[in-house]
């Protein structure tokens, strides 16, 4: 049997051109190979990362002749480099997971195709604005990094994994050197074949688009994901486990170690990134040189890393050979450390000469930094490899994104004096790594733990039912090898440009109609969305709709900060306000985890302290701008500098959504179904029941006018107290934030009332209570458009906010009822009620300078009394309406069934429906409950 097993091994590694492990990755490394899989996957990566640098940085060697043709600014360019390196941070997180899922191959080339019409429509940049764009877009392509490395760490056993990686992105980031020289040199060709500068530069660009487009379809067409085949097929026959997405997320970010692998690549492979973008236009402008002297000279940084970032990966390897993990962490804090003093060096040279030494010697040391990260980042975990590598991916990104914000944009620094401040970050931020500490191995100042193995901590990411259905396999062998070694965040994002009205007006020359448009743009985008959201959390539940939107919705508010012109403000307001479409998934979610009895309750303090968002980004907002003024920044810098604070708190609610939590009370929508546990829906009988039932145009409209003035008030207050009272910023702030903060308690004593009010009234007590609460409010808001004294109007606002907020509490009190099987349509019709109501409201009486704003406020409290008069029209056949009984002898059960046809009923389908009408029997008046009804008087076994 053993001889058996041994011939087995035999022909299973027999079948590589290069000796394998167990896992059958390659054990030597031969590039000057291109045997498959091994060797072929190496160069399709490294040539692909090659393309996207090569896109990614075409711009900057021939930035002095496109500053001529678009007429850009310093701020212009340095706004054009932060874009080319921010929209990465993202791709580069979400190319991970989408690794971990899909493989390497299938992720990279889809990513590098989408972004290749980018690298087409630089030729027709004609703005500052179409430029910067231009360069955004573009830089998504930098996230095929990380399927670089996540390919090479499948392919190469641990041994060789930190040469191949490093030299698949050396080699790769040779892309930013090769640019230097090969754009200069194809705009002289051009030229000399008779075309002008302003079309030189734009033919240009057809090289690189090609070029990349190209190297898609190659690993598409030739590469494989793993030695043993691709994904798909692998999935397909058994041989590897399709892993659960949250689980791979929680892994990836409940490890500290990624965290900080990705703040210490911020400040090499950010650096990198950082220097690319400004090293030609520096000796080009401090030296005097040629376009073309400047970018040979440029080219050299980026060339270095033919050998420099392969070197880092080898001093890795050979380190851990010798000292194990704690040399691989000794050698890339050492030669990181060297790197950020020389940094500082080359900002104090004054010779030509020196500068260029200097430089070139700086690159080899940043440069062999980054292969030594990628030395560590394979071993932080095996699960989770995709999301590590992003992470890490990413946090070199975030890292260019902050040194050319604080040191590189407008003409705040030198060059010179940015540089010298550059290499003291990276001193700095490469102290972490001493934190590093894998329990196996040891850190850089403590040994391991002698009762940890490599099985115990990889065996971390596994639950026991994951072990005992054998999926932890792949980590045990990789262990084996190793022993040498929201709604309140979206509430916050879309209302953080309100209470720096002020700043931006001045800034952007906004007109009042500019502001009215885009206070109308943040909340009509969400019409829509809100419905969608609504069906598509009946479809696949809440927790992926709304993170997807959230995710979906933040690059969004990042692009707040390069917005230029009236209509970019607008824009940036509107896609940004497509997140408030999470309040659908908030009320959804709540419905689907609470009871009856208790729903109303859930509801209102989900909801109230989302909203807390709205008044929160009144205060926070003005804040975050004060400290960043005080850093030296510009009032054009500091304002579009703050929005990075709710960009980033929304990203990590997303992921937290999508990692913690879970749809139902007994799992997720997908477990669920295919469980068997959980019949999938068809989306048209959900539509149906829900745009058909009329109860849920009525909780729109009454919405509308409730949750809608929060809206529309929220856009307005700071910006109404400044210019009305002579106010400054942060005063006007502090009182606007007020309003949005009672929802801590307005809006969950709302629906706790509507709760009360069942207890002894049932639905029709839940009727009465809406109606009178948001009638009052409407009374309020009519008396706060009356006042002139600065005193009484924040009095007033206060209590007119706790009744406006109660009311929308009021309103989920009752959602929840209209229909069961339709819900999120229902939740959806609902709360982008509230956005038609809000976009109505501003546009009758807060757009242009038709009305004062205080006149505005009063016509639209008469609106309010007037809308909420079709709450009067609700009528529950088993529960009644505000001014009629329930129909006689109707039951819940009755009134649910109706939203299932008998092939549905005899299936089973409407059981879920059936335990809620049970449920739901608490909305009967406490007469009627104590009533004796057919069904009691029948027996026991009817």
């Amino acid at each position: 049997m053993m001889a058996s097993t041994d011939s087995v091994k035999e022909f299973e590694t027999n079948k590589f051109s290069l000796p394998v492990d167990a896992e059958h990755k390659a054990t030597t490394f031969s590039v000057m190979s291109v045997a498959k899989p091994h060797m072929r996957a190496f160069h399709l990566s490294w040539l692909q990362f090659f393309a996207c640098f090569l896109s990614t940085f075409a711009a900057p060697p021939l930035l002095p002749i496109i500053c001529d043709s678009l007429n850009l600014t310093a701020t212009d360019i340095g706004n054009a480099g932060i874009a080319s390196v921010s929209g990465a941070v993202f791709a580069r997180l979400v190319m991970g997971t989408a690794c971990d899922l899909v493989g390497p191959r299938i992720a990279s080339a889809a990513l590098t195709l989408l972004t290749a019409p980018a690298v087409y429509l630089s030729a027709t940049a004609n703005s500052p604005t179409a430029f910067l764009l231009i360069r955004f877009f573009t830089g998504f392509s930098l996230a095929t990094f990380v399927s670089t490395q996540f390919w090479m760490s499948s392919m190469f056993s641990p041994p060789v994994v930190g040469r191949a990686n490093s030299i698949a992105a050396g080699w790769g980031n040779l892309g930013g050197g090769a640019t230097q020289m090969i754009m200069p040199l194809l705009y002289t060709l051009i030229l000399g074949m008779g075309a002008t500068n302003f079309t030189a530069w734009r033919i240009a660009f057809f090289i690189p688009a090609v070029l990349q487009t190209l190297l898609a379809f190659a690993v598409l067409l030739f590469g494989q994901d793993m030695p043993d085949g691709n994904f798909q097929q692998l999935h397909n026959s058994g041989k590897k486990h399709k892993d659960n997405l949250s689980k791979v997320m929680y892994h990836g970010l409940a490890n500290y170690r990624g965290w900080i692998t990705a703040l210490c690549y911020g400040y090499c492979f950010g650096v990198e990134l950082t220097v690319d973008n400004i090293i030609a236009q520096y000796f080009f402008d401090r030296f005097n040189l040629k376009l073309h002297t400047a970018g040979i000279i440029a080219a050299s940084f980026g060339l270095a890393n033919i050998f420099a970032r392969p070197g880092g990966g080898l001093v890795s390897d050979l380190l851990a050979k010798k000292f194990g993990m704690r040399g691989r962490l000794w050698g890339w804090w050492i030669i990181q450390t060297v790197g950020g003093v020389l940094c500082i060096l080359l900002g104090l040279m004054n010779s030509l000469s020196g500068s260029i030494a200097v430089m070139f010697v700086f690159s080899v040391f940043v440069q062999a930094a980054c292969g030594l990260a990628f030395g560590v980042v394979p071993f932080v975990s095996r699960r989770s490899l995709g999301v590590i590598s992003g992470m890490t991916g990413a946090g070199g990104n975030v890292g260019a994104v902050l040194t050319q914000l604080i040191f590189f944009k407008g003409s705040q620094y030198t060059t010179e004096r940015g540089i010298t401040y550059m290499g003291i970050m990276i001193v700095a931020c490469t102290l972490p790594i001493s934190a590093i500490y894998f329990p196996q191995w040891g850190g850089m100042f403590c040994g391991p733990n002698p009762n940890t193995s490599e099985n115990d901590y990889y065996m971390e990411e596994w639950d026991l039912k994951e072990q005992q259905e054998g999926h932890h396999l792949a980590s045990l062998r990789f262990a084996d090898s190793s022993k040498s070694e929201s709604f309140f965040a979206c509430f916050l994002s879309t209302f953080a440009a309100p209470p720096l009205l002020p700043i931006i007006r001045d800034n952007l020359n906004l007109t009042a109609n500019d502001i009215g448009n885009a206070g109308v743009a943040s909340v009509s985008g969400a019409v829509f969305s809100r419905v969608a959201m609504g069906a598509a959390c009946d479809l696949v539940g809440p927790r992926l709709a709304s993170a997807t939107l959230t995710l979906l919705t933040a690059p969004a508010v990042y692009l707040s900060a390069v917005a230029d012109s009236p209509s970019g403000f607008f824009l940036m307001r509107f896609f940004t306000g497509f997140a408030l479409a999470t309040f659908v998934s908030t009320q959804y979610w709540m419905s689907s985890m609470f009871s009856p009895r208790v729903v109303g309750q859930a509801n209102g303090q989900a909801a109230g302290w989302g909203n807390l968002g709205g008044g929160v980004a009144q205060f926070i907002m003005p804040l975050v701008y004060s400290i960043i003024l005080k850093t030296n920044a510009t009032p054009f810098a500091a304002w579009r500098i703050a929005f990075f604070i709710p960009a980033l708190f929304q990203m990590s609610s997303a992921f937290a959504v999508m990692i913690f939590g879970q749809d139902l009370p007994d799992g997720n929508f997908n477990q669920l179904q295919k469980s068997g546990d959980m019949h999938k829906d068809k989306a048209s009988k959900v539509l149906y029941y829900g745009i058909t039932n009329y109860r849920s145009w009525i909780t729109a409209l009454g919405y509308g006018f409730c949750f809608g003035v929060e809206l529309a008030v929220n856009n307005i207050i700071a910006y109404y107290f400044y210019d009305r009272f002579n106010l400054n910023l942060t005063i006007s702030g502090i009182i606007a934030a007020s309003f949005g903060m009672v929802n801590l308690f307005s809006r969950p004593i709302g629906g706790g009332m509507s709760d009360i009010m069942a207890k002894k009234f049932g639905m029709r007590g839940r009727l009465w209570s809406w109606w009178i609460v948001q009638t009052l409010s409407g009374v309020l808001c009519i008396s706060l458009g009356s006042i002139s004294t600065l005193g009484a109007s924040i009095a007033v606002m206060i209590i007119f906010s706790v009744f406006v907020q109660a009311a929308e509490g009021l309103t989920f009190g009752v959602v929840p009822f209209v229909s069961r099987r339709s819900l999120g349509v229902v939740s959806g019709m609902t709360g982008a009620g509230g956005n038609v109501g809000a976009l109505i409201t501003q546009v009758l009486f807060f757009r242009g300078s038709q009305f004062t704003t205080e006149k505005g406020i009063t016509y639209m409290g008469i609106m309010i009394i007037a809308c909420s008069l079709g709450i009067t029209s609700i009528y529950f056949p088993q529960w009644g309406g505000l001014f009629c009984g329930p129909k006689a002898n109707f039951t819940e059960e009755e009134y649910y069934l109706r939203e299932w046809d008998s092939k549905e009923q005899e299936l089973g389908l409407h059981e879920g429906s059936m335990k809620f009408a049970e449920g739901s029997k608490n909305e009967r008046s406490i007469k009627a409950k104590s009533a004796p009804t057919e069904e009691s008087n029948t027996p026991d076994h009817a």
